[in-house]
């Protein structure tokens, strides 16, 4: 039974973590689309994160995936452009 406890915490937090950095993700992502000039692409994009967000927040499972392969996916592409930026 403790461990039960002590499994859900962790998954807890190892989801607020994700959120975090999700939201990281979704300021530099709108933001961007801001200074480009895009605004109703920056409008959709951060109102298409916000119900993930909140639905994450609820954990619904399938909103805790598409967060998590986001960060994943984000993560990805930022050691890809370092690498090109390096070897430029």
């Amino acid at each position: 039974m403790v461990e039960f406890i002590y499994e859900r915490k962790k998954k807890k937090k190892k989801l607020k973590i994700y959120l975090i950095l999700f939201s990281l993700f979704v300021v530099v992502n709108s933001t961007s689309f801001i200074i480009r000039g895009e605004y109703p692409r920056a409008l959709s994009s951060f109102m298409l994160f916000s119900i993930v967000f909140y639905f994450s927040l609820k954990e619904k499972y399938w909103a805790a995936l598409i967060v998590k392969g986001m960060v994943w996916l984000y993560a990805i592409v930022l050691v890809i452009m370092i690498v090109v930026l390096l070897l430029q």
